[in-house]
């Protein structure tokens, strides 16, 4: 017989559960200002590096078919791709079928069709920035070197978090241990206080909800 909500609530490890999910909700939200300037910063070096090619292609997704322009943004954003492991030489892989190529050059929508290119594979049409991406907008801090943190390390807690929202999201009973709910919340806490980070406003705004959250007694 299935628990009872009423009785599900009462679990503590339930609601660790769902103080996470809150977690990656106001952490999404307070790198929303740092991430709109750091894809319009990259975005300004790109079209620096391509010398302002402008993209005309009828191409439905980027491909060895496409033009010269095309593949000029294409190597640039490659070029900005971290590395697989720091003491190996291979980079990550672009993702292209995340994005509309055809915008790339475009001040208007371009920045973040760019951003795509540097998160997991599945990116929507409807994720037009990072209001309106989930937290795997963070992958873009991990993968693309042309953004930095005050913190080096700080790039790996992104990694961290997200395997804490692979492990929350993946979790049979929907339950997470007290130390396990420690260590999330002390990720996302050190990643949005990252000095690169903490003096937006949102961040700031962040940091405090995700203290809250994570001391709410249920």
């Amino acid at each position: 017989m299935a628990t009872s909500f009423e009785e599900r609530v009462k679990d503590r490890e339930y609601v660790n559960w769902l103080k996470a999910g809150q977690g990656f909700r106001t952490l999404r939200s307070g790198l929303t200002i740092f991430l709109k300037r750091s894809t319009n910063k990259l975005h300004e070096e790109l079209v620096k590096n391509t010398t302002g090619a402008k993209i005309s292609c009828h191409e439905k997704k980027f491909s060895k078919q496409c033009g010269d322009s095309c593949k000029c943004w294409a190597i640039e954003i490659e070029n900005m791709m971290a590395l697989q492991e720091e003491d190996k030489p291979k980079k990550l892989n672009a993702i292209w079928s995340n994005c509309d190529h055809t915008k790339w050059s475009l001040e208007e929508g371009g920045p973040w069709e760019v951003a795509k290119c540097y998160m997991n594979p599945g990116q929507q049409k409807t994720n037009t920035g990072p209001e309106s991406t989930d937290i795997s907008g963070m992958n873009l801090i991990a993968n693309c070197n042309y953004i930095e943190l005050k913190t080096d390390k700080n790039k790996i807690k992104v990694k961290e978090i997200r395997n804490h929202r692979n492990d929350v999201m993946h979790s049979c009973e929907l339950t997470l241990t007290d130390e396990k709910l420690k260590k999330v919340f002390t990720d996302m806490e050190t990643l949005v206080g990252d000095e690169a980070i903490a003096d937006y406003k949102d961040a700031d705004k962040a940091l405090y909800e995700l203290k809250k959250v994570k001391h709410l007694h249920c």
